[in-house]
């Protein structure tokens, strides 16, 4: 299902909605961009944490919102978020401690991810705008969109981007295990 396509002769792109399909093809993006599958220097241009085949397909199926971003036939980019009330499907510490923080109804995204050879082109923040508008249509009244984003290890690219598409910095957040910092992040 094609949900918005836009073409003129600078670019020709669509975002649909992410399927079985195109799971393939996102867990190689998101692979590529895994932070264990990066450099110290190429991880200062943004990384991920991706999650497995079978869970991008748990996600296809009941995520509200999971979409790709294709340029052509290549897919190029993707964001998947859900509901504050889809939380306890997925569980995770993060998002547990952010389901008792945040006021209802949110937005939880939990993935954007473009392509590093096609990042600083706009794409992140198409994406945005495409979910942004589609999350409005199911939310009765003032929604907030929230995210994480890696302090330790960091994840400068990731802050730069959230910060110039008017995302603010909410507070800070040590994993209990130890082995992170997480910068809550929202949007709204």
């Amino acid at each position: 299902m094609r949900l918005i396509s836009h073409s003129n002769s600078s670019e020709d792109f669509r975002i649909d909605r992410a399927t079985d399909e195109a799971v393939p093809a996102i867990t190689a993006l998101a692979n590529k961009v895994a932070l264990s599958n990066l450099s110290e220097d190429k991880r200062q241009k943004g990384f991920l944490l991706p999650y497995t085949a079978a869970q991008y397909r748990d996600f296809v199926r009941r995520a509200e919102h999971f979409y790709i971003l294709c340029l052509g036939e290549r897919l190029i980019g993707f964001i998947l978020a859900h509901s504050s009330e889809k939380i306890d499907l997925f569980g995770e510490e993060v998002y547990l401690y952010i389901k008792n923080i945040q006021e209802q109804p949110f937005i939880v995204v939990r993935q954007i991810c473009i392509a590093p050879e096609f990042s600083n082109r706009g794409y992140g923040r198409k994406l945005y705008d495409f979910l942004f508008k589609h999350a409005e249509k199911g939310i009765t009244g003032y929604w907030t969109a929230v995210s994480f984003i890696w302090k330790r290890p960091p994840n400068p690219a990731s802050e730069k981007f959230h910060r110039a598409v008017g995302w603010k910095k909410l507070e800070t957040y040590t994993l209990k295990n130890g082995d992170g910092v997480v910068g809550i992040w929202a949007f709204r």
